[in-house]
């Protein structure tokens, strides 16, 4: 079964984090037991796996993880745990993310957020995301529309989050998306390298499988969150003629910035 294949079943969040409670319960924690349980054939429970794995919530022995068991503590919350489920989705395939929400995120929302008119329809999608088929996948359409079905979905999907609302029949609304400081904090962390000192404000805005692309943020909203930060003193924004970056305050790493997260939520 090649790897796009199984990321053919609905991005269902509900089923997901019931499927890591049970894992975290010790009542599951292979794909046959995913099966059994749920009265599912295989694949699915095996895509459900690796939504877990792409969701960074179990490792590759099917162990719960950190950020998992904090997910679970979060129980819900779409302000905390939806915001960074959509993030580990939206972070680029090369990064560990899904391959098609990451696309259709970073590439056809974030183009249509920034265009005059930020509603569109099934045929205008259509058209535009061809355009984003380099590889010439038979499958492309299918799975892109896939995720756009688990941005909308309010019920089992990303819905709550608002980021994409179905306002017709045949009508979708871009909106963006306020990202809780905190939740920005861990995404900075996340995506901090163990070498690097600071990080380019520049880049978060405008690049790629960075925050103003994946929550469709501007820059002054970006802004206004990287200032609430440093007031509470997680970061330092260090501007001048050539400077436009941040730095991490001492102590400050993703174990800890979950930690507080829950202590918030």
């Amino acid at each position: 079964m090649n790897k796009y294949s199984q990321q053919k079943f609905s991005m269902d969040v509900i089923y997901i984090l019931r499927i890591l409670e049970l894992i975290d319960e010790g009542k599951v924690c292979d794909k046959k037991e995913i099966s059994l349980n749920f009265g599912i054939g295989e694949p699915k429970a095996e895509a459900y796996l690796d939504y877990l794995d792409i969701l960074n919530l179990i490792d590759k022995t099917n162990k719960i993880t950190f950020l998992g068991k904090v997910i679970l503590k979060l129980n819900g919350n779409v302000d905390y745990s939806y915001s960074i489920l959509h993030y580990q989705f939206a972070k680029g395939w090369n990064k560990g993310g899904h391959e098609f929400y990451s696309l259709l995120v970073n590439n056809f929302l974030y183009e249509k957020f920034s265009d005059f008119d930020n509603t569109f329809n099934k045929s205008y999608f259509l058209k535009k995301i061809n355009k984003l088929n380099a590889k010439g996948m038979k499958t492309f359409n299918d799975l892109m529309s896939n995720s756009l079905k688990a941005l909308v979905d309010a019920e089992t999907g990303f819905g709550k989050m608002g980021i994409v609302e179905k306002s017709g029949e045949d009508e979708y609304r871009v909106h963006s998306y306020y990202l809780e400081p905190l939740v920005a904090l861990y995404i900075i962390c996340d995506m901090w390298d163990s070498n690097q000192t600071a990080m380019s404000i520049d880049e978060m805005i405008s690049d790629d499988y960075n925050l103003g692309k994946m929550f469709l943020m501007d820059e002054s909203t970006i802004s206004e969150i990287l200032e609430e930060l440093q007031v509470k003193r997680y970061i330092v924004i260090e501007k001048s003629n050539t400077l436009n970056q941040i730095k991490l305050m001492d102590g400050v790493n993703k174990e800890f910035v979950l930690e507080e997260i829950i202590k918030d939520a």
